[in-house]
Formats: C-alpha cells, sequence, structure tokens
C-alpha cells in the first residue's frame, strides 16, 4: 500500500474507533478517493461509507473524523491540512514532503517500482496470437499478439507466472484446403525457394477456385479427415507447412518483441490424445454428451437456454475446434491449475467461448470461473483517406512486415535529417532507433484506446511525435535521458524536501498512481488504460518542465529536480517496455 494512503488509513481507522465503529485501515484505503479538483485535497473519504454502521448523517461523521484526527497527540507529518467538507474528509498532502519522498521511493526501487506479489507464483495462462498455418502475419493478428503480450506483462508485475501459448490454428478444414492446394499445384522448388509466400499463393488461388467450384469444399473436408486418420503423405505435408509457417511467424514476433512459452496448437490435442479423452469424458463419463444428426454435442440449455449446444464430433466423426479448446483447457488446469486462463481473440468469437465456458460448466469444472474472453474490436486500415477491406482468402491482407516497414520508413524521414545533425547519430544507431520508433508506433497504437473499439490504424496519426503516439512517449523519454546527460555527473541520492509548486506535485501525484495503474490495467485485461497513464505522465511533466528549470539551479533546488526527473525517466521507461515497446535514450 502507498505509503502516503497507509498514514491516512490508518488514522482515520482509528478515529473511526473513537466513533464507536470497527474498520480497518485496508477497508479505509479501499474508500479513499482522488478528488477531481486540488481543490478538494489530495485524498477524500465518502463519509456515506460509513453512515450504515455509525447511524448518523455524512456531513457529522466527517465533522467528527477531523475533530479525532485534530485531538492525535502527533499531527500526520505527511499532510499539511485535513478538513470536513460537507460529507467528505479532505486530505491534503505536504507538498515537498511528498515530491521527496516520492521520487526518492521511485529511484530506490527502479525497475520494480510498481511490481506486488499479489500473485503469489500462480500461473496464469494466456491464450494469444494463434494465427493459423501457411499464412503470413497480417495486421488483423496485431492486436491479439499486442494485447496478450501486454497483459502477460502486467500480470508478471503483479508476481503471477504468466505461461504465454501461441495455440497455433494448425488442424481443421484449413488444413484440408492446404493440402488440396498443394495437391494440385504443389512445387517443392518454389515452397523452398519463397516458404511463406508461396504457400499464401496457393491459399487464395484454392479459395478463388472453392468460389466457383462447390465441391471443393467437400474435397478439402474428406482430405483433412484423411490426415486426421494417420495418411502419412498428407502428415508429413503438414508437418513441412507447419514448419515453413513458424519460420515466417518467428520473424515478425522477434521483430515484435514477443516469445511464448509453447507453440502447441490444435494438433496437439489430437496427436496427444486429448481430444479422444475430452469426447469419452463427455460422453461415456459424465454422460452429457449426445448424438444429434449424426454429430456429438453437448446441451447447454441448463445453462442458458439461448444458447446452443456445443459440438464434439460432426457426423463425419471429423472433431472441431470446439473439442479442441474443451481439451486443452482441461489440459492446462491438469497441468498448471491456473489463476486464469485467458483468450485474447476477436470480439466476434464471444458466442464460442459463451459456449466454451458452459460446457466447462456443465462438466462440473469448478474452475470455469477462471476462464476469461478477452475480446477486441476489428482492425481496419485507413490509406488514401478510405478504409481497406481485408481478407486473407481473396489476397487482400496487409502483411505485419509490410506495415512495420512502411511505419519506420515514415519515422526515417520525419527526423533523419534533424536527428543525425543534432546528435551525431552513428547509421547503425540510427537504424536502431528508427526501427525501434516505428515498431512502437504499430504497437502502441494496437492498445492505445479500449481494446472493445474497432482499431481504425492511420499511419500519420500512429507517426506523429506531437500526438497521441508511440513516437511521443519515446521522445519524451528521450528528453528526460537528455537532461540527465547534460547534467553528466551523480544525482544526491536525498536532500531538503524543497519542491512544493503545483507544477512539481502533480508530477509526483502522476508517479505515486504507478503502481495502482499496473493494478488496475490487469484488472480489466486492458493495455490501454497504462497507455493513457503514461500519456498523462508525460505530458504533466512537459507542463512542469515548461515552468520550472532543472539545471543551473541552486544545488539542493536543482538536486532535487534532478531526482525527479530520474524518477519520472525510471516510471515512463517501465510503462513503455511493459507495453512492449523500447525506449530509446536518444532521438
Amino acid at each position: 500500500m502507498d505509503a502516503f494512503v497507509a498514514s491516512l488509513s490508518q488514522a482515520i481507522a482509528d478515529a473511526v474507533r473513537s466513533l464507536g465503529a470497527e474498520t480497518s485501515a485496508s477497508q479505509v484505503a479501499e474508500w479513499l478517493e482522488v478528488p477531481p479538483s486540488p481543490d478538494l485535497g489530495d485524498y477524500a473519504l465518502p463519509c456515506f461509507k460509513l453512515a450504515p454502521t455509525l447511524r448518523r448523517g455524512p456531513a457529522q461523521i466527517a465533522t467528527q473524523v477531523v475533530d479525532a484526527l485534530s485531538a492525535r497527540p502527533e499531527p500526520l507529518p505527511e499532510f499539511r491540512e485535513i478538513k470536513a467538507t460537507g460529507p467528505y474528509v479532505n486530505a491534503f498532502v505536504d507538498a515537498a514532503n511528498f515530491v521527496d519522498l516520492t521520487s526518492m521511493e521511485v529511484r530506490r526501487l527502479g525497475d520494480t517500482y510498481g511490481r506486488s506479489e499479489a500473485g503469489d507464483g500462480q500461473t496464469v495462462c494466456i491464450d494469444f496470437s494463434s494465427p493459423n498455418l501457411a499464412k503470413p502475419f497480417h495486421i488483423g493478428h496485431l492486436c491479439s499478439t499486442i494485447l496478450g503480450a501486454s497483459i502477460a506483462r502486467l500480470y508478471e508485475q503483479l508476481g503471477y507466472r504468466a505461461w504465454r501459448v501461441n495455440f497455433l490454428g494448425d488442424w481443421g478444414v484449413q488444413v484440408g484446403f492446404q493440402i488440396l492446394a498443394w495437391t494440385r499445384w504443389g512445387d517443392a522448388e518454389e515452397l523452398e525457394r519463397r516458404g511463406i509466400d508461396y504457400l499464401t499463393e496457393l491459399y487464395v488461388r484454392v479459395n478463388d477456385e472453392a468460389k466457383k467450384n462447390p465441391d471443393l469444399d467437400q474435397e478439402a473436408r474428406r482430405l483433412f479427415k484423411d490426415l486426421e486418420d494417420g495418411n502419412e503423405t498428407y502428415l508429413a505435408l503438414w508437418r513441412r507447412i507447419r514448419q515453413v509457417s513458424l519460420e515466417s511467424l518467428g520473424r515478425s514476433y522477434s521483430r515484435l518483441g514477443v516469445h511464448f512459452d509453447s507453440n502447441q496448437g490444435e494438433a496437439f490435442c489430437e496427436h496427444e490424445g486429448l481430444t479422444t479423452a475430452a469426447i469419452e469424458l463427455y460422453r461415456d463419463e459424465l454422460k452429457i454428451a449426445v448424438e444429434s444428426r449424426g454429430a456429438l454435442i453437448v446441451p447447454l440449455e441448463e445453462i442458458d437456454e439461448e444458447l446452443p449446444p456445443l459440438m464434439l464430433k460432426k457426423s463425419d466423426n471429423a472433431t472441431i475446434y470446439h473439442t479442441r479448446d474443451v481439451a486443452t483447457a482441461i489440459w492446462r488446469w491438469e497441468n498448471f491449475e491456473f489463476a486464469k486462463n485467458i483468450y485474447v481473440t476477436d470480439g466476434r468469437q464471444a458466442m464460442h467461448f459463451r459456449q466454451l465456458f458452459a460446457a466447462l460448466e456443465v462438466g462440473g469444472f469448478k474452475w470455469f470461473e477462471r476462464c476469461v474472453h478477452v475480446p477486441f474490436g476489428i482492425v481496419k486500415v485507413m490509406q488514401e483517406g478510405r478504409i481497406q477491406p481485408m481478407s486473407t482468402r481473396e489476397g487482400k491482407m496487409i502483411r505485419l512486415e509490410a506495415l512495420l516497414d512502411e511505419l519506420v520508413e515514415a519515422v526515417r524521414r520525419l527526423v533523419e535529417n534533424e536527428t543525425q545533425k543534432r546528435l551525431d547519430l552513428p547509421a547503425e544507431e540510427f537504424a536502431e532507433v528508427t526501427e525501434a520508433v516505428g515498431v512502437g508506433a504499430a504497437i502502441f497504437w494496437a492498445q492505445s484506446r479500449g481494446r472493445r473499439n474497432d482499431l481504425i490504424f492511420d499511419w500519420n496519426q500512429a507517426t506523429d511525435p506531437k500526438g497521441a503516439s508511440g513516437p511521443y512517449l519515446q521522445y519524451q523519454h528521450a528528453r528526460l535521458c537528455g537532461i540527465l546527460r547534460r547534467h553528466d555527473a551523480d544525482i544526491p541520492a536525498k536532500g531538503q524536501p524543497i519542491l512544493d509548486t503545483f507544477e512539481e506535485l502533480e508530477v509526483a501525484k502522476r508517479l505515486r498512481t504507478f503502481p495502482q495503474v499496473i493494478e488496475r490495467a490487469a484488472g480489466l485485461y486492458e493495455p490501454s488504460v497504462l497507455a493513457e497513464y503514461l500519456l498523462d505522465l508525460a505530458s504533466t511533466f512537459s507542463r512542469f518542465y515548461a515552468k520550472h528549470r532543472v539545471l543551473g539551479q541552486e544545488p539542493e533546488i536543482q538536486g532535487a529536480r534532478l531526482r525527479l526527473v530520474d524518477a519520472t525517466r525510471i516510471v515512463l521507461r517501465r510503462g513503455i517496455e511493459i507495453l512492449g515497446m523500447k525506449a530509446p535514450e536518444r532521438m
């Protein structure tokens, strides 16, 4: 708990106890609010919370709490004033102490500032990205990949072990289409030469043919059934397609700074017998799976009468992704006893996850409540003033590599002449900076707004160094580093509490809330909470820096402001890294 909050909460709890009611400091801490205006204090207690227990009006309670605090043998050193305003107890921090203690605490803890042990080493399984085989990594995969990776980092900040799984779409009818395309037009030399591009070309071609000839759909399903039944030729082809796909995906993930603990996809469920075990469990042991028109289904109306049944096997005995998701959920519980099992996918899959979680509940798995679907909106791209349609089957998807290359080039054009002249950056370092900023633009844009909204990717806004963008945050971090470089000496570890201006206090307040921001962003599965906080922190620091010089001041003032600058740099860099971006020190 924050030191200022802890001190105030304990004092108020003691005061309430003297009025005849029992409450804990932790409970008071939960009730404390940050007032909408600094004129109302830095913390406020709404006394409505205490009215039912004390059986008196909130305004009267507020006055009595303040009177009890005033009667303490020693005042609270962290606060300059505590007063009652209507039904609220308003507390005003001592600005100089607040700023100085905040700066020192952040610098003392460094990268561990904002971390907690709330998770106690429990495992959180995070299922994200999960593209299909034989397709390049495109912009439609960006949100799941970036959001999932950030959610994993957020939970690690809270003391959980994040198990990142890329549940590849490497089994199912789409694989049948890939086999069908290969049997018709496949060329081993072309595959060796062109890799994933060639596989994508075949996939688009076979889907074009399927539009003209509906019989091809049944043929693809038959080929997949042969694969499921163990056809060695098709298994060998499937392994080769999977290898080529993983090599291509690996390059994209590396560029985004994303890694996985497992690339075991849907095929893993089949080859390890997990789907067979799940089917036998629901049909033979639990006796809740029934036949319907030749298919095997799990009725879900007892959970929700509007929910359609979940299908475990089709009428041709082939399994589907429903089956594999049920099997995988059970496997994850048996292996990890997870605190949470999180699926980060397009919101259009919401019905599937409602069915999945209901099927787990019907199966008697009490841990179904720990399974969470984290949906996000559709990804769209704005080009030439129009939103461009995207479809992998029609070959209209924008590849991630092309997107990142364009962003890096846009950044290079924006800053090349000015940056190289001002900082005389070596060519290699300049390339590293433009790559970090260009890729960071895509990463930040994918999570800068509420995830439930459709993401319309606007090239210009994403790279605007003066707007609400990744490059803006990276530039602000580089500016902080520049101030410290110009100082070119050790920063005094401590000094007299001397900073008490409105702007200095506002920066310290933002720094003080970083741990709560991490906790809230993780709890909501919403990295945009952190993104918005970082933009606010950066702009708050800019307002301070515009009014107050840091270098060239009296030693005590300069030292205190340098501590504040360094603390801001630490938090801004850590937040940028949690969002998956790099934080260049020079831009």
